[in-house]
């Protein structure tokens, strides 16, 4: 009984157990994705290794100190020769010395800081602009996801109501086949007829499947999208009403393109390519450097350093050192090349992105403009054919219209309802590009 209580705790924590996210509006989702989304994540990270990079190449203007700390052994001490008559010997002979002692201690503090480094001082402002570049990058990185988000996000909502919509014509269209079947049976319908008849079932029932199917694609690319597991499951509860107006009342005005992520991106690469190459410049200058030394030594012939009474001696130094680069082949000039053809791929870049945002920002509204009148006649459209086939319906049941011109119906109707669903589609597309780039989305 014992070892039974023991296992089911086990059992049960081994369960996964599947969660579900519900989400009542895009706005739901963009949080979710940006809180969830390992590439946008890993794109925070990437700014955040870049702000303490940035830290780093600044303690390069701090002091830095170091301790050492040696124990020497000399086993055999170096043997010098020197004249014999310094010791009072003959000239011309030489004795044999030897210098120091066998054991020798040292321990030392230095300490040395920069007072002139001109290219110390770029790579400072380089690893600031390029702290700015990441979080520009995160900001672009952002802004793609949150577009990708709400595609899908519509693409899900039209899939269903499509789906919806291809449920009511199935039993719509299923009712007309009883209708038809009946009419067979009493030999008022012929097989020809009836064939036609159940070939607008089947390609109603077809369309069913398709949106079904591809409903679920887009719930598994959203799921994705906002760092949900496969094996959860994700429900929506807005819904798109297809005969709703398109029209919006207010149009959302687009962000002018200088205050765009993309040009701030290359903004700041023109900016970090320009300290590039003053760096390249300024790394002809000489270097002033400050620093320091203290030093505690001893020395023995036997080990004992921990005697009292025996003498240590100090070393102190300070001084300031100048390094002025003379030559270094033709590195110096190459790296300056380099710079200036980098200045201007990052200028011409800038450019490139300020007519492209100019064009693109004049498209979108364009665009959108387009679309929605579009998708408005579209829907117009869409309501008469499906009246007409309303209609065509009935007379089939009365047997006013023949089944040939049913079928016509049909055809315009599903022409219809498909041109609608791609209009809306376009509309809705432009509709967030718009919404996420406006200057209050």
């Amino acid at each position: 009984m014992k070892k039974t209580w023991f296992i089911i705790p086990l059992l049960l924590t081994s369960l996964h157990i599947n969660a579900q996210v519900t989400v009542h509006s895009l706005s739901d989702c963009l949080k979710w994705g940006e809180a969830h989304n390992l590439a946008l994540r890993n794109s925070q990270l990437q700014r955040d290794i870049q702000h303490q990079q940035a830290k780093g190449t600044r303690a390069g203007l701090m002091p830095q100190v170091k301790a050492t700390a040696a124990f020497d052994d000399y086993y055999s001490l170096p043997v010098q020769l020197i004249p014999a008559e310094f010791l009072g010997g003959r000239e011309g002979e030489f004795r044999q010395v030897r210098f120091g002692t066998r054991y020798n201690v040292t321990g030392s503090i230095e300490a040395s800081m920069p007072l002139i480094n001109t290219s110390l001082w770029e790579r400072i402002r380089q690893a600031k602009l390029q702290e700015q570049m990441s979080a520009a990058e995160l900001a672009f990185q952002r802004l793609n996801l949150q577009e990708e988000i709400a595609k899908t996000y519509y693409a899900i909502l039209l899939s269903k109501a499509v789906a919806d919509l291809s449920a009511r014509n199935l039993r719509t269209n299923d009712s007309l086949r009883l209708v038809a079947q009946a009419r067979l049976t009493q030999g008022v319908l012929e097989a020809m007829e009836m064939n036609k008849i159940n070939a607008i079932y089947h390609d109603t029932e077809s369309q069913l499947i398709s949106s079904q199917a591809a409903h679920k694609r887009y719930l598994h690319a959203l799921k994705f999208l906002m760092g949900i597991e496969a094996s959860d499951s994700l429900v929506l509860t807005e819904k798109i009403n297809l005969n709703e107006q398109l029209v919006a009342q207010v149009r959302p005005e687009p962000m002018e393109p200088l205050l765009t992520a993309e040009y701030r991106r290359q903004e700041l690469q023109l900016l970090y390519q320009k300290t590039e190459l003053r760096k390249q410049k300024l790394m002809r200058l000489p270097e002033l450097n400050a620093y320091a030394r203290y030093t505690r030594q001893a020395q023995r012939n036997e080990f004992d350093f921990f005697d009292n009474t025996k003498p240590w001696f100090n070393i102190g130094l300070a001084g300031i050192r100048l390094d002025i680069p003379l030559f270094a082949g033709m590195y110096r000039h190459s790296a300056i090349q380099v710079a200036s053809a980098g200045l201007k791929v990052a200028e011409n870049n800038l450019q490139y992105q300020k007519e492209k945002l100019d064009r693109e920002r004049a498209d979108m509204l364009l665009q959108w403009e387009q679309n929605s009148k579009i998708a408005q006649l579209a829907r117009s459209n869409y309501q008469l054919y499906e009246q007409n086939y309303s209609i065509a319906l009935s007379k089939y049941r009365n047997e006013v219209y023949s089944t040939d011109q049913l079928l016509q119906e049909h055809l315009y109707y599903m022409g219809a309802q498909a041109d609608y669903l791609r209009k809306l589609t376009e509309f809705y597309i432009s509709k967030i590009q718009l919404d996420l780039r406006s200057e209050k989305p």
